[in-house]
């Protein structure tokens, strides 16, 4: 199977290992190739999965995995990308398709409210989520 599954985090309460996440989302992203990713803070799911992966109940994302095996986490990645060889355990991989509406940032703005919709309710203001 020629994929690339990314178990990450988008929560920002642990900032080293968010930072670790966004690092590797980076360096695979100059690939161009399909990510799937795996938000073990979106999804207890994933989680579990990545548990049963790992085979230890303590998993940390970054944990990247290519053609069914696991690659490994922030510093494997960024090891085997200093010297030079994630490009070839890429090889093969399908590129990214980058969608039309959110560009490949994997975000998409309300073209109304730009996604910060503020409205004046009993004289304070007070956030609202779009009605668009």
């Amino acid at each position: 199977m020629k994929v690339v599954v990314l178990y990450t985090t988008t929560l920002r309460g642990i900032k080293k290992t968010f930072d670790k996440c966004n690092m590797v989302w980076s360096v695979i992203g100059s690939y161009d190739v399909c990510v799937i990713e795996r938000d073990i803070s979106m999804d207890l799911g994933f989680r579990e999965e990545l548990r049963m992966l790992m085979g230890s109940k303590d998993v940390r994302p970054a944990v990247l995995f290519t053609k069914g095996r696991m690659v490994g986490g922030a510093a494997e990645v960024m090891r085997l990308e200093e010297e030079g060889k994630l490009g070839l355990l890429l090889e093969g991989i399908p590129k990214a398709v980058n969608c039309e509406d959110c560009g490949g940032l994997r975000v998409v703005m309300c073209n109304v409210c730009n996604g910060s919709c503020k409205v004046l309710i009993q004289g304070e203001m007070m956030s609202k989520k779009c009605s668009n």
